[in-house]
């Protein structure tokens, strides 16, 4: 099994965990490729480096150390490939990455004993229209449209499955994934699910009425958004990166993509027991 290796270097604690972690795989024959960005701190460690883009291809996992902002990061680097991806968190709160670096020589251990599963986690498909062309972006979390630099509320226009549904008065709406329900939604009061239900999270940022609620719709539904015909430059996100600031007007469509990541689960690590665990229930 050859391992790919990326992280993210602006944490310090790559500096100190990798080099080490990384010879101690030499030693027991573990065979690895990295990241370019990693070739000043770990030399002649592993076997090639690739770019971010060209390391899914070229090996069977790939191991993102980091938080969910590197896993994340890692995912959208996948592209079109489906390399499994386990996170190990040396950031902070950690919901998606799997392994603790306390823990992380017995995990990969079980790892090569084979001791995990893989679950599929559903991607959205964000397309925004021009009149010579068409963008398409991908999410593992949310999909956002926000007021960008305005300092009023914006309207957001609704429809799904081309059938009106609501018009927003808000900050901006999130669309998010199962996987994201733990992210920005949930700070925005969305609902926590499952993270391999299959489902669509419909939520509005800080809306004008309190009558504005989440919604959770089946996952082969369209959605279409049509952006505030009067307030200049709204941002469009993706996982926590801007995509693009759109003028008054433009239009966003997203649905289900065909596309999947494969997030590597290890043995033990239950869903239940992290939100125990992260958001201290019971204590």
């Amino acid at each position: 099994m050859l391992l790919g290796i990326i992280s993210n270097t602006g944490k310090k604690e790559t500096g100190t965990i990798l080099p080490e972690f990384l010879s101690w795989l030499k030693y027991r024959g573990v065979e690895f490729i990295a990241d370019e960005e990693l070739q000043n701190l770990l030399k002649d460690l592993p076997k090639a480096y690739y770019s971010r883009g060209e390391l899914a291809p070229n090996c069977d996992v790939i191991l993102s150390f980091g938080g969910d902002g590197t896993l994340l990061s890692t995912a959208r680097a996948m592209g079109a490939h489906e390399t499994p991806i386990l996170g190990v968190n040396i950031g902070g709160l950690g919901y998606l990455a799997e392994v603790s670096p306390q823990e992380l020589k017995d995990k990969i251990k079980g790892f090569l004993a084979g001791h995990f599963r893989i679950e599929e986690r559903m991607l959205l498909e964000a397309k925004i229209e021009y009149i010579d062309k068409v963008e398409v972006f991908y999410a593992l979390n949310d999909v956002v449209v926000d007021k960008g630099n305005n300092s009023r509320l914006i309207q957001l226009s609704a429809t799904i499955n081309n059938e009106f549904f609501n018009t927003y008065y808000a900050d901006g709406l999130i669309i998010a994934t199962p996987t994201g329900s733990t992210g920005y939604s949930l700070s925005a009061g969305g609902p926590i699910l499952e993270p391999t239900l299959e489902g669509i999270i419909i939520i509005p940022i800080c809306p004008h009425s309190l009558s504005q609620r989440p919604i959770v719709i089946s996952p082969n539904k369209l959605i279409e958004i049509a952006l505030d015909p009067t307030a200049p430059q709204q941002a469009f996100i993706c996982d926590g990166f801007l995509e693009k600031l759109l003028p008054a007007g433009s239009r966003v469509s997203i649905q289900r993509s065909e596309r999947v990541v494969n997030l590597i689960i290890m043995k033990g690590n239950y869903f239940y027991n992290v939100l125990r665990k992260k958001l201290h229930w019971g204590i």
